[in-house]
């Protein structure tokens, strides 16, 4: 009997334990629901003078929007697949207003540059006038605004605010100054610029070819590039207009006086000889006055050949000299925003300095001649 009671005392024991145990996790437990059930209530209370909705509401109308968004990306990126802006392939550009060419530029625009930023300013600010709306005949397939639709304005303002989610190339203050294929598809016809029939659209296809940044429309450098492209064998026939005409006198004037044998191309020994007749109304940039006789700067018209002949080696024909001139000067006065009228981005003065009167590096080549020569005669 009395090894029965040793076994029994423990079990009991053991019992009387547990129960104690779970009395106490049970205990803690519903201190810990109680505290947290006491933090909400305040959190709550705070809710309500800070915020003008419950949580719950607040939480519930963003995921309902961030649905929504999601959804409009997806039907947008559906709706223009195949038409969908993208970034043109840009290999053909060249550095056409850079390197060696920029001294030969730099010469020219004392004669050549008002005109031509004139044709610049005129060629993009009227082409801006057309009406860039929708109309029976026409609608923009780039335009990824509208897809975004007017149901729920507020819904609507906050997509307009994140069209990076359609075109990752969305810059509003490019895009808002850009002109559209709706301004295209009117101005293109109306001033006789060069239109292939068998195309489906040929404001979309314009738009594609010269869309650097690839956002669905044409800022003022994609624009210009365009002009002179696009209409480059047209330049100077008076079929067109808007076509760089007062520009295009004077350059094409330029190149009859240099080709002397009257053999329609100009080399760079053309370029050199006769261009020293020029009659500028500046002695600055004068790429002849140090090089001359020296032949020092002969980089320049060779390069500015180099970059711009495709029909004959080593010569220019007329259409390819006026492209030269206007890419170079379109490469150095344009940029995504502006039509630029300082010399912001053509560097001169990298390139001369004494109130632009003196060549940099012919001065230094130079010098260093004249060392050379005092190292010999010693």
């Amino acid at each position: 009997m009395k090894i029965l009671q040793k076994p029994l005392c423990l079990f009991i024991f053991v019992l009387i334990l547990n129960n104690y145990l779970f009395s106490v996790q049970n205990s803690k437990l519903i201190s810990k629901t109680t505290l947290k059930s006491t933090s909400q209530q305040d959190m709550e209370k705070l809710w309500q003078g800070l915020f003008h909705s419950s949580r719950g509401q607040s939480c519930k109308a963003a995921q309902i929007n961030r649905k929504a968004l999601a959804a409009i990306k997806a039907e947008a990126l559906e709706a223009v697949k195949g038409t969908r802006a993208k970034k043109g392939k840009f290999a053909w550009v060249d550095d056409w207003g850079y390197g060696k060419t920029a001294y030969l530029l730099d010469f020219l625009d004392d004669v050549l540059l008002d005109d031509v930023l004139k044709e610049f300013g005129k060629i993009y600010n009227d082409m801006r006038a057309f009406d860039s709306q929708d109309n029976q005949n026409y609608k923009d397939p780039f335009d990824f605004k509208k897809l975004l639709g007017q149901e729920d304005k507020s819904l609507s303002k906050k997509a307009l605010q994140n069209l990076k989610l359609i075109n990752k190339n969305y810059d509003p203050e490019i895009y808002n100054t850009s002109i559209n294929a709706v301004q295209l598809h009117k101005g293109m016809p109306e001033w006789k610029w060069a239109i292939d029939l068998g195309l489906k659209d040929y404001a979309a296809s314009f738009i594609k070819k010269y869309d650097m940044n690839g956002d669905g429309r044409l800022n003022p450098r994609e624009m210009i590039l365009g002009a002179i492209d696009h209409n480059k064998h047209l330049f100077g026939s008076e079929i067109c207009n808007h076509c760089f005409e007062h520009a295009v006198k004077k350059i094409d004037a330029i190149f009859t006086y240099i080709d002397c044998n009257n053999d329609g191309i100009v080399t760079a020994e053309d370029l050199w000889n006769n261009l020293t007749k020029l009659k500028r109304a500046s002695s600055e940039f004068n790429i002849f006055a140090l090089g001359k006789n020296e032949g020092i700067r002969t980089d320049c018209v060779n390069d500015f050949i180099l970059k711009n002949n495709k029909m004959t080696y080593g010569a220019l024909n007329k259409v390819e000299f006026r492209n030269g001139i206007l890419l170079g000067m379109w490469d150095r006065q344009t940029n995504y925003y502006r039509i630029l009228d300082d010399g912001s981005r053509a560097l001169k003065d990298l390139r001369w300095q004494d109130d632009y009167a003196i060549d940099i590096k012919v001065k230094d080549y130079l010098k260093e001649i004249m060392i050379r020569d005092m190292k010999k005669k010693n």
